[in-house]
């Protein structure tokens, strides 16, 4: 799941709710970087998708070339979600992990 990391803004140029936003993000990235069985590769892209527009907006370097698939499964499944609101994204990545997660740690979710 290291791909699913990226870097923040300083915390001094976030505000309060963004602040408790990211919060709550971490606590649900957290447990889907934790998973104990591996999620199926389509589920995997599906997750970096929502988390990066979630997180970046849309997406704003060129498409990798044909000697960098992953990084092209990566640009698509970001490019999937091109346009979205990052609340939406947000909120569909969520109920995804809940999915991914053991039910016992989904409620708290």
């Amino acid at each position: 799941f290291f791909f699913l990391m990226i870097r923040r803004p300083p915390r001094s140029t976030q505000s309060r709710s963004s602040a408790a936003s990211d919060v709550y993000k971490r606590q649900v990235h957290g447990e889907v970087k934790n998973l104990t069985k591996k999620p199926a590769d389509d589920v995997l892209l599906k997750l970096y998708g929502l988390y990066k527009q979630a997180t970046e907006g849309d997406v704003t370097t060129g498409r990798p070339g044909m000697f960098d698939p992953k990084g092209k499964a990566k640009w698509d499944a970001w490019n999937a979600n091109k346009g979205k609101d990052k609340e939406a994204c947000k909120a569909e990545y969520v109920a995804l992990a809940k999915t991914l997660v053991p039910p016992e740690v989904a409620k708290n979710l």
